[in-house]
Order: structure tokens, then sequence, then C-alpha cells
């Protein structure tokens, strides 16, 4: 009879794994939206060091640093968000979101869970590699303003200074792919538009601001800019009004647009501002809430990264042309220094799609009752749980490329 022992190390493995999955499992039933971290970051802070770095709190907000020195080497910096989205979880699942109206729909408990794998695996390991990691918990990524909060904090002043950043990014591909690219994200600015009328009995409508009219209006004036710019901008939330018969006083219209760069963004706003100047029928108000450029990754830090993950994972599992149209303040890690050099900015996608699901809505791509597959922001986004230990060997692998190695000294008395 044949038995079957499982390594120690085996073992081990399993055991972080697991204990990584526990974290996420409570990382997303928790979840709290930007400029509310609180407890996530708490949380994060507290694995981290007990992971053996050396951590701050409130950087930026409730931004988090962690420091594991390791001797001479490159400055290697690892980004994940905190925050979660205003969405109420629709899921069903057994560790679904606890918080009423709060979600993480867009992955970022995978991302802590990911960064704290990788910084446990490099913390257990330092014999294998050189230099010092940088782990950031970012908060207020979803309103794109927790970077530069962060920068603003003395992100790059009061601790290392990167060589290189690395990011990564949960999207609705199959578990275990990896896609690169050079247009993985979009410029994106969020706004918010107040108008302010007459209210009225809504008898008197003819005489009062038909604010309801007034928001279509703006919402469709917003949108025909942006197409003549080639960029694309929705209005995705609107309050106003109390009652049936009043006609409302003001509205808020909170919305996006996101295009290749900035500049084209900026036209985008400062043409709607002057469209809104002439409007009639109420007083209106465009405000930038928060913006941030595309992701500008380093191309030689890219095919490098893309090189090592198709040693990893095998190069039918890397894709290597994969773009988005979504928005991460990720980008502005990427500044100009002081010395005149650039941070390289590392970012790329992973996968957390189930198989079969995947599968099954391939074969029925355009079919009337093809399966859909819930991405990002929607309260049906439920990530598999065995995309952590992908995001975690994808991001481990990266930052390792990019410290320096060390060659292991054979044991005594081992022979070559």
């Amino acid at each position: 009879m044949l038995i079957s022992v499982e390594s120690h190390e085996a073992q081990k493995g399993r055991q972080r794994l697991r204990a990584l999955v526990d974290f996420y499992l409570g990382v997303h039933s928790a979840p709290e939206i930007a400029g509310q971290e609180v407890n996530t970051a708490a949380e994060f802070a507290r694995a981290l060091r007990e992971t053996g770095l050396d951590v701050t709190e409130h950087v930026g907000g409730h931004g988090v640093v962690g420091v594991l020195a390791n001797g001479p080497g490159p400055i290697v910096l690892i980004r994940a968000e905190l925050d979660a989205l205003p969405l109420a979880e629709r899921t069903g699942l057994s560790y679904a979101s606890g918080i009423p109206g709060v979600m993480h729909a867009c992955g970022h408990d995978l991302h802590l869970a990911a960064a704290l794998g990788s910084a446990q695996e490099l913390a257990w390991s330092p014999e294998t590699w050189g230099g010092t990691l940088v782990v950031v918990g970012q908060p207020a990524e979803e309103r794109l303003t927790g970077a530069e909060a962060m920068l603003a904090d003395g992100l790059f002043t009061r601790f290392p200074t990167p060589a290189v950043a690395l990011a990564q990014h949960v999207a609705p591909l199959p578990v275990g792919v990896i896609a690169h690219g050079s247009a993985l994200t979009l410029a994106s600015a969020q706004v918010r538009v107040d108008l302010e009328g007459e209210s009225a009995h809504a008898a008197l409508a003819p005489w009062s601001t038909n604010m309801v009219a007034t928001i279509g209006q703006v919402s469709s004036l917003w949108q025909e800019v942006a197409a003549r710019y080639g960029a694309l901008a929705t209005m995705t939330a609107v309050t106003a009004g109390s009652a049936a018969n009043v006609e409302a006083q003001t509205a808020e219209l909170l919305g996006s647009a996101r295009a290749r760069s900035l500049t084209v963004v900026d036209d985008v706003i400062d043409s709607t501002r002057a469209s809104l100047a002439s409007l009639s029928s109420a007083r209106a108000t465009l405000t930038v809430t928060g913006a941030a450029e595309a992701v500008a990754v380093d191309p030689e830090l890219a095919a490098d990264l893309l090189s090592e993950h198709a040693r990893i994972f095998g190069p039918t599992r890397v894709w290597s042309r994969y773009a988005t149209n979504a928005a991460d303040d990720f980008s502005a890690l990427g500044r100009e220094l002081r010395s005149g050099k650039r941070v390289r900015l590392g970012y790329w996608m992973f996968g957390a799609v189930d198989h079969d699901v995947w599968r099954a809505a391939g074969e029925r791509t355009g079919a009337a009752d093809a399966p859909a597959i819930p991405g990002n922001h929607s309260d049906l986004f439920a990530p598999q749980l065995n995309s952590i230990a992908t995001a975690v060997v994808a991001l481990t692998s990266a930052a390792r490329s990019q410290l320096a190695a060390r060659t292991l000294r054979p044991m005594e008395g081992s022979t070559s």
C-alpha cells in the first residue's frame, strides 16, 4: 500500500494560504468606503507588523506604509487599496458584506490579501533577495484622491523612495490568467454638478424650474461633449426633490469622464462648463472631486515582468495586449522625483472567474441566454478564492525580480 505524506513545506504553504484566505474573508465581510477605512487599515497594519515590517499608519488619511529592509539593494514598492464601494452586495456568499450598502465590489480586499502574502513570502525568505520592500495600503482609490494624499503626506520623503512601484488589479478573466498591456487604464476625472433653480408647486411648473428635465439635459450634454473629444463620460448618481407635488429647487449629479490622457478629460470639463454657463433653466456649477492620469507602465519594466510571469505561469496563461476603460490613481506614483528620475511603474491584471463559467460564457457569446460574468463594481462580483494564490505568486515574483538576487551558498557537507 502506498502512503502519500505531505511534506512539511507543503503543509506550511497550505496553512499560510488558509490564513490569507481568512484575512480576505474578514476584510470582505466588513468593507469600508473611501475615507472611512479605519478598521481595514488597522487590520492590514496589524498583519504587516506580525510579518516583521516596520509599519506607519495614518499616512495621507488612513494610509498604511510597511517597510522591510534586507540589506543593500533596490527599493521596490507594492501597493494595494483599502476602500470599498457604496453598493449593496447581492452575491449570497456566506462571507458577504455585513455592512448595509457597502461592498468590496472592485477586489481591493483581494489586493490586500495578495500584498500581505507577498510581504510574508519575502519576509520569510530573506536569504533569497536583498534591498528594501515598501508595502502600501492606499485609501480612497475609488475617489482617485488617495495616492495624491499619501504623496502629499510624505510617501516618497518620509519613507524609502522606490525605484520601482508595482500594483495589480483583479479583472473578469479566468482564474490563473495574468494580463499585461500598455493601455490597462484610462485617465479619468470624477465630477459633481450642483444645480439650483426655483422651487414651486407642481401645478405651477411652467413658472418654475423643471429640475428633472434639467438633470436630463445636463446628463446628455456631458455625454455629447465627451463624444466630440473621443472620450467616455457618464452621470451615475442623482439627488433631487423631496415630494411628488413640489418642483425641486436643487439637484446634485455625480459622474466621470475618461480618455487616453487628462488633457483630453480637462478639455471635456472646460467645454462642459462653458455650455453649462448658458443653461437657462438653472444655475450650474461643475466641480472636479478627483482625477488620475492613465497608468503609464515603464516599457522595459513591463517587458521584464511579462517575461517573469510567463516563466512562472507559462506563456499560455499570460496575455500581453489587454486593455480596459478603468482608472487607477496608482498612476500618481510614477511622478518625477527631485533627482529628475521617475519611479518606474509596473501594473497588470489577474483573473478571478471560474473556468467553467468563463467557458460557458464564451460558448454562448451573442446569444440571448448567454450567461453574464459579473465584473468589477457589480453587486454580484464574486472573485474565486483560489485567485488569491495566483495574485500572491504574481506579485511576489514581480517584486523579487526587481530586488537584488542572492546566490545561496551550498549547505556544508552538500555536493554540487
